[in-house]
């Protein structure tokens, strides 16, 4: 049996400066605009859609929504920039969900931040969003899980030096890059 999997219906993404208003490091974290060049996509697999629309929330604007449908794949909207430290308020809406029609696959969809040193390699991650049983994503010293109610939208706000007090393999002094991204996938096992 193949996996059924829709997430990350959507959201709006906002990154500013803890201290200062108006500094907002997501362009076009709203979707208001089309997703290039600020947001990349990649897509691995079969059933994979990332799309832009105005009908995911009961709001009229527009809102960012990947899904995975049957089969095994991965499908990923993110952006990548600079941070000048981690005193940043991260703040989101979210509806997350994930489905798998049987105990052989398993899927996931979240909103993952991904904490980068200056060269790009990844130092840790923060999940914000749903699983299936059998999903390998596990709480450890550089991977943190938050689940979310599944398929309800929800407001996420948190500041960076927060969360990143949930992960201790990561030492903030080193975070300089940040990726945004909605992920979803679903592997049969």
């Amino acid at each position: 049996m193949k996996a059924g999997i829709t997430a990350l219906a959507a959201m709006a993404v906002l990154l500013s400066a803890a201290g200062a208003s108006g500094l907002e490091l997501v362009v076009n974290g709203d979707f208001e605009s089309a997703f290039a060049p600020a947001w990349e996509q990649s897509t691995s697999g079969t059933a994979v859609w990332i799309e832009r629309g105005t009908d995911y929330d009961p709001d009229p604007d527009h809102e960012a929504r990947v899904r995975k449908g049957s089969g095994n794949g991965r499908g990923k909207l993110s952006q990548t920039f600079n941070v000048p430290g981690t005193d940043l308020r991260f703040s989101a809406k979210l509806l997350a969900s994930a489905t798998a029609s049987s105990t052989d696959i398993w899927a996931a969809g979240a909103l993952m931040l991904s904490y980068q040193d200056l060269a790009g390699n990844v130092l840790g991650r923060t999940a914000i969003g749903a699983t299936t049983h059998g999903c390998p994503w596990s709480d450890s010293d550089t991977f943190h899980l938050l689940g979310t109610s599944t398929g309800a939208w929800q407001d996420w706000s948190f500041l960076l030096d927060d969360e990143l007090a949930n992960l201790p393999g990561v030492d903030p002094s080193q975070v300089r890059r940040l990726e945004v991204a909605l992920v979803v996938e679903a592997t049969d096992c």
